[in-house]
């Protein structure tokens, strides 16, 4: 069985399965046996990828799951003296 890379989904797609994976962990706690482990196996993604979305979730909530815009923010430049 071969993964899907989910780098090639739009950001959108991404936010959207993080949100699933921590919805299928919170339940959880109600039943027993949703674990990480079978939380990647469903989702198609790594155990550490699961890890990282739960770890964020627990420390920042659901904006820390959320799609955010990438890239250098509005008003900053990279000039070429500070890249030495």
């Amino acid at each position: 069985m071969t993964k899907k890379d989910a780098r090639h989904l739009s950001p959108s797609t991404q936010a959207a399965i993080r949100i699933q994976v921590v919805e299928y962990l919170k339940k959880k706690k109600k039943r027993n046996g949703h674990t990480q482990e079978k939380a990647a196996g469903i989702f198609g993604l790594s155990l550490p990828g699961v890890k990282k979305i739960w770890k964020q979730y627990k420390e920042k909530g659901i904006s820390g799951i959320e799609e955010k815009k990438r890239g250098v923010k509005k008003g900053k430049k990279i000039v070429r003296n500070q890249l030495k």
